[in-house]
């Protein structure tokens, strides 16, 4: 069974390459809006539309293709596995909510860390009265129903 684990292990590695490739090249569609060609709106309605991603897989693409935008390095990160598609999206989320936040300083904290440990980083970074903290999302379920997430902070 060994070589079953080293063979899903060096997928893993395939899998994680060719997603820096791919976020290289959402780059470049971006930048030039060549989603325009495809008849999508936006780089996340490509992605949804002409690339078939979930929307939540859309979603962390783009927010990481702009994480490394602003940080280049994060490629790096990402490709020898110190941040993975979900941190980076929650890194890019955080610096959209605090502005004046280091961005090399916040990926640095988040590096390795799994996504909740990420979160909790991030919020510990957030000031008290920050809208990163006061967290609540509404959605359609359904035609009559609706989700609410609230996320409620101990101070």
């Amino acid at each position: 069974m060994q070589n079953i684990h080293e063979k899903v292990f060096s997928l893993v590695q395939i899998e994680t390459r060719t997603t820096a490739q791919i976020l290289e090249h959402l780059l470049v569609v971006d930048r030039s809006q060549l989603y325009l060609e495809k008849g999508c709106k936006s780089l996340i309605d490509y992605c949804i539309k002409f690339l078939k991603y979930s929307e939540g897989s859309a979603k962390r693409r783009v927010d990481c293709m702009r994480l490394i935008r602003k940080l280049p390095e994060v490629k790096k990160h990402i490709e020898n596995q110190q941040l993975n598609m979900t941190t980076a999206s929650q890194a890019w989320g955080f610096l959209q909510h605090e502005k004046e936040q280091n961005p090399k300083d916040v990926v640095t904290k988040i590096l390795g860390q799994t996504s909740r440990q990420a979160e909790k980083t991030l919020l510990e970074l957030a000031p008290p009265d920050s809208s990163f903290r006061r967290k609540s999302r509404l959605r359609r379920a359904t035609s009559t129903d609706w989700d609410l997430t609230v996320t409620i902070t101990d101070e």
